[in-house]
């Protein structure tokens, strides 16, 4: 692990001075034909990348990524029907059950507020539900006691009811708590991934309209800052080892 986050830094930092020494020697690569078409395909390429980013619908995105997941998903799961699961466990055989978990996940991100309520009013059905019952119970035969049998797994614990009255407040309670975990639980299992996903597209989308601001002045001599002085400091504690 310790190896692998030391390569890491040091693809980043090689990549860092290799982008800012492109910058800082523009100049001089701009002196030829061929260098100057380099820059100026480089340049188009930035900005258009920039752009891009900068004026991003990251909901729509989100939106095409789930859509993209459920298309690769049915794909794989027509061909695991056609050809068969592999004789042995491979990716090919859980492609299809990825990416449905995968394709719930992006759903839940994309409609987050109806996701939420809906698995918030389930809480509100086990807390009225048991009351909805009461009233049936009452006025029905003596010998239905269905509240009474959905508490009576609790007497285990020591906890006896003595009324429909209590059985129904105290399945609604127990109800309404582990529906209320089960909510927060799912909530919290099901919007991790898609969240942080679009928490990355918008910060890009955010990150790219403030480079556009920047100035072409500015971008250079901060290129010239990092790669004259920022960058040779930070290769020498690379290679001691400090970083």
């Amino acid at each position: 692990m310790k190896a692998h986050n030391k390569l890491r830094c040091v693809t980043n930092f090689f990549t860092l001075q290799l982008t800012t020494g492109l910058v800082a020697g523009a100049t001089n690569i701009g002196k030829y034909p061929e260098g100057e078409k380099a820059l100026a395909t480089l340049s188009k390429s930035g900005l258009f990348f920039l752009k891009w980013r900068a004026y991003a619908n990251y909901k729509k995105e989100l939106k095409g990524i789930r859509n993209a997941v459920g298309a690769l998903g049915l794909v794989s799961g027509a061909l695991l029907l056609i050809f068969g699961p592999s004789s042995e466990p491979s990716m090919y055989n859980a492609l299809p059950g990825a990416c449905i978990v995968l394709w719930f996940m992006l759903h839940f991100g994309v409609s987050f507020r109806s996701s939420v309520r809906e698995q918030f009013s389930f809480v509100g059905l086990f807390l009225l539900g048991p009351w909805l019952i009461l009233p049936f119970q009452l006025l029905g035969p003596n010998d239905v006691a269905l509240l009474e049998a959905m508490v009576q797994p609790l007497e285990k614990l020591g906890i006896v009811v003595n009324s429909p009255y209590e059985a129904a407040l105290l399945s609604s309670l127990v109800g309404g708590a582990m529906a209320l975990f089960i909510a927060c639980m799912t909530v919290l299992l099901f919007s991790a991934m898609p969240l942080t996903l679009l928490f990355l597209l918008a910060g890009t989308s955010r990150l790219s309209i403030v480079a556009l601001r920047v100035s072409g002045k500015t971008a250079y001599n901060v290129a010239m800052l990092y790669f004259f002085v920022i960058g040779p400091i930070l290769g020498f504690l690379v290679s001691k080892g400090h970083i």
